[in-house]
């Protein structure tokens, strides 16, 4: 198995010299990778990598943390030339490289349902604590639809937040 880190110029410059014998893959969520991403890179699941029917990969993540992760776990049967961006696409923007995208107004819909949620928690504990002791049941509420979303993976609150104005903007990144 042939793995290696290379810098986002490296990345970038590989990427272009080898056009049509490498493929760029995103290992983000599909949503990170629609907010933001390397212009003609696919989104595709770490475990199914060793699948992609291709001889080089260039791979990155957000931040380089979950390219690391892989790096430590990845099986290459096929033994093909497989390329870490260092840093992920946090280290690209930082270069100053171009995405395509959406823009986000600000904070990710995952931050947005952690403030939401972590607001409303503290909101109906005051609540209960100084006005009237049914206000658990917003505890409640709260706190199983967070489980709910832990254990199944949707989460009603950032479907409807999906929905914001704030959170519905199409321009490019650059």
């Amino acid at each position: 198995m042939s793995v290696n880190w290379i810098s986002p110029e490296q990345f970038s410059e590989l990427k272009l010299s080898l056009k049509n014998d490498i493929l760029c893959l995103d290992i983000r969520s599909e949503q990170e990778h629609q907010l933001s991403h390397i212009p003609d890179s696919c989104l595709v699941t770490p475990h199914n990598i060793a699948h992609v029917p291709a001889e080089s990969l260039l791979v990155y993540c957000q931040s380089g943390t979950r390219t690391e992760r892989l790096s430590q776990t990845l099986e290459n049967p096929n033994n093909k030339q497989i390329y870490l961006l260092e840093g992920g696409l946090d280290a690209w923007k930082a270069k100053g490289m171009k995405t395509l995208g959406t823009q986000s107004s600000g904070l990710s819909l995952q931050r947005q349902v952690h403030l939401i949620a972590g607001v409303l928690i503290l909101a109906f504990t005051l609540l209960s604590l100084t006005i009237n002791p049914l206000f658990t049941a917003g505890l409640i509420i709260v706190g199983s639809g967070l489980t709910l979303a832990g254990l199944t993976g949707f989460c009603g609150m950032a479907r409807l937040l999906a929905f914001a104005p704030w959170n519905k903007t199409t321009q490019p990144n650059t």
